[in-house]
């Protein structure tokens, strides 16, 4: 497991490339935000409890979003899970926006 956080052009471009190679999850959140504020320490929970699990993580600040043309948002805080390629045939990638992912994400770290 690898952790990408975007911080720049180069680390964008390292997350949009993980992203295009699928099995990857990425919080998208904006620091302004009082819901991403409240999140973080749940998203730090979960990161720790992926340990070595066999998919990646990518961390993208809203500011940060052009550099992940792959990575788009409609709200804050958003959890996309990349599971099989961009563009590979049935393509079943999963896109949370909602208290119910925070609660699926909080939940899996319980449950570890």
């Amino acid at each position: 497991m690898q952790i990408i956080t975007v911080k720049d052009k180069p680390s964008g471009q390292r997350l949009n490339d993980a992203i295009k190679r699928g099995n990857i999850i990425v919080l998208i959140y904006a620091n302004w935000c009082p819901h991403c504020v409240q999140f973080k320490p749940e998203w730090a929970k979960f990161k720790k409890a992926m340990g070595n699990a066999n998919c990646d993580i990518g961390e993208v600040e809203q500011t940060y979003l052009e550099h992940v043309p792959n990575a788009q948002a409609q709200g804050f805080p958003t959890i996309k899970f990349y599971k099989q390629p961009i563009g590979s045939v049935g393509n079943n990638n999963n896109v949370g926006n909602s208290t119910s992912t925070r609660k699926t994400v909080k939940n899996s770290i319980q449950n570890q």
